[in-house]
């Protein structure tokens, strides 16, 4: 227990002994039958691509990638490669509960700041023409040129994402993450996490103005499948014919809103295509609903594509870019820290053990270094849609995770398929972005649920926080000249820090909240000994084959410590006991 971080209480998340009555199907540590494992896994690999896609867009579209440039799709199947990869081993060797990592939306912030900048802007005369397929005229000079600018670009988001992910991986490897959560309350996350949604509105705008009609039917369909259709459930058949159980009624509309409205919205597309309804001139703002403006990325796309490191060069170092994501990723730390806490209370396996917390952040980190080598523009984290379909499914086996990381890897190097996913036109993709941006928002005031919101005192610091982040971003964003100074790089920083509401909202939360005189309880953090009968009688009552705070241990990791007593200390392994796993009178002695 003494090994246990109190970090549930900082997520202002309630524990109720009620949530820890259902059953799981499946066990942290049992291995499904083959149908019910893969059925699973692709379901976890599925809900996480409209992000990808979203992300993909929106850092093409920085590096001023042309809608046929090939670099589309092998930054989509780049970013697949890292999700699948840092799923599996995250799964098995890092936090070992099923977690999926995906990518982090969090770093379209910074990346959006770096679009108004004038060093960023793309140059007009560089940029390949946006014409049909079928009558592409661009030179091979200026095809060289544009080139050269989209891996200029791509290789400094590079080493600046490396630089700031080893901050992730240090702070993991190391256990300075408690020392970190210590100054981070409710308040501080509640915001935070309200201003990354707010931060990401002009994404919304972007995808979604090619077509407003597409895109707010396409908003429609999510919200009516997510929240009007969520209580419906559908009776799937049963795969086992020599079985004579009925399949269980599945809420396939709450699970699957995001692809159902992709597949539905994306036919609805092809037709209007096919029928001309949207322009085939490419000034036109109509022209990108269309499914095949990008038709050549599919044909030129070979079917194999493995993506490696340095792919679009050699990483380059840029300090506002570096300041951008390091508020990223810390933003990133503090959703997957939540992620963690909510999957090992539907697992039945909470608390989470220190060494267990210490290295999920720091395989998130390494992996985050990894998509850094590879030039996909942003870090992997946890997904909180996972921890919705772990109750929804009742499977907690952390080999369907597994299965599903080796899924998304095989997927990756299908080139096509990644080619095929980034021809979905801006106009889907927007409405499906406009949906889950309101719920990252409403993420945000969710935290702030344990938070004493009649004190003046979190009254004053929420409020001047969220005012500070919003009227700083929109008067950056508006008056870009105001701040302007001779140098380009002090440009570029001040358009990522002062012009980035996640960050404004960050530091003026932080610094309030931990100046401004306060109790615990009024700003929400609850004391641990609050929790300490509760995770004691959990311990106590489970009876099951393998102890529950032995389920994060990794294997083979205390015959180790036994022969070299040095990794009794590392802050990422689990504590070494003398006898493992004894039995003494008949009774399991827990750690």
């Amino acid at each position: 227990m003494n090994e246990t971080l109190n970090t549930e209480s900082l997520l202002g998340k309630r524990i109720e002994i009620d949530e820890f009555d259902a059953n799981l199907a499946y066990d942290v540590d049992e291995r499904p039958p083959w149908f019910v494992t893969v059925t699973t896994a692709f379901q976890h690999t599925f809900l996480c691509v409209g992000a990808v896609l979203a992300i993909v867009t929106v850092l093409s579209d920085v590096v001023c990638a042309d809608l046929n440039d090939p670099v589309r799709s092998i930054l989509f199947s780049s970013s697949i490669l890292v999700i699948g990869l840092s799923t599996a081993i995250q799964s098995y060797f890092g936090l070992r509960l099923p977690v999926f990592q995906g990518a982090s939306s969090s770093f379209m912030v910074p990346l959006i700041a770096l679009q108004s900048s004038d060093t960023w802007k793309c140059p007009s005369d560089l940029k390949v023409s946006e014409s049909n397929i079928t009558n592409v005229t661009t030179s091979n000079i200026s095809n060289s040129l544009t080139t050269n600018i989209v891996y200029s670009r791509l290789t400094e988001l590079q080493g600046s994402l490396i630089a700031a992910s080893m901050f992730e991986v240090v702070i993991g490897l190391t256990g300075l993450i408690g020392l970190l959560m210590k100054f981070i309350s409710p308040i501080t996350i509640g915001v935070t996490l309200f201003c990354l949604g707010y931060s990401l509105y002009p994404v919304a705008i972007f995808l979604c103005k090619a077509h407003w009609g597409i895109s707010l039917v396409g908003c429609g369909i999510t919200v009516l499948f997510s929240v009007y259709m969520s209580h419906i459930k559908v009776t799937l058949p049963n795969c086992n014919r020599k079985s004579e159980k009925k399949s269980k009624p599945y809420p396939v509309f709450q699970v699957f809103p995001v692809l159902f409205t992709l597949i539905i919205m994306w036919v609805v597309c092809a037709v209007c295509t096919k029928l001309n309804v949207f322009s085939n001139d490419p000034d036109d703002m109509s022209f990108k609903a269309r499914t095949d403006v990008r038709n050549k990325v599919i044909q030129d796309t070979p079917w194999i594509l493995i993506p490696y490191p340095g792919q679009f060069g050699t990483p380059k170092f840029n300090t506002a870019i570096f300041l951008g994501f390091l508020i990223s990723v810390i933003t990133s730390v503090i959703e997957s820290v939540g992620d963690y806490i909510a999957t090992a209370r539907v697992c039945h396996a909470y608390p989470v053990p220190r060494h267990a917390l210490n290295r999920g952040i720091a395989i998130e980190g390494i992996f985050s270094v990894i998509s850094g080598t590879l030039g996909t523009g942003h870090a992997t984290t946890s997904y909180s849609t996972t921890v919705s379909l772990l109750g929804l499914t009742k499977i907690g086996s952390r080999i369907v995770l597994v299965v599903s990381g080796i899924m998304a890897v095989v997927l990756a190097i299908i080139g096509k398929f990644g080619a095929v996913m980034t021809s979905v036109p801006d106009p889907v993709l927007g409405g499906i972005t406009f949906a889950m941006l309101g719920v990252l928002c409403s993420l945000g005031i969710s935290a702030l649920q344990n938070v004493e919101l009649r004190s003046s005192r979190n009254l004053s610091v929420i409020g001047i926080s969220l005012y500070f982040a919003v009227v700083f971003s929109e008067w950056q964003r508006k008056f870009p000249d105001s701040l302007k100074t001779d140098s380009d790089q002090l440009n570029q920083i001040v358009k990522v820090t002062i012009g980035n509401a996640m960050f404004i909202g960050f530091i003026v939360s932080l610094i309030m909240d931990n100046t401004v005189r306060g109790t615990d309880r009024e700003r929400g953090i609850l004391n641990e000994d609050e929790f300490s009968a509760i995770n004691k009688q959990l311990l106590v009552n489970d009876d099951h084959v393998i102890p529950r705070s032995r389920l994060f241990d990794l294997p083979f990791v205390s015959r180790l410590q036994n022969s070299c007593k040095p990794l009794r200390h590392v802050p990422f392994l689990q504590p070494y006991i003398d006898s493992y796993d004894v039995t003494v009178n008949g009774s399991k002695q827990y750690a």
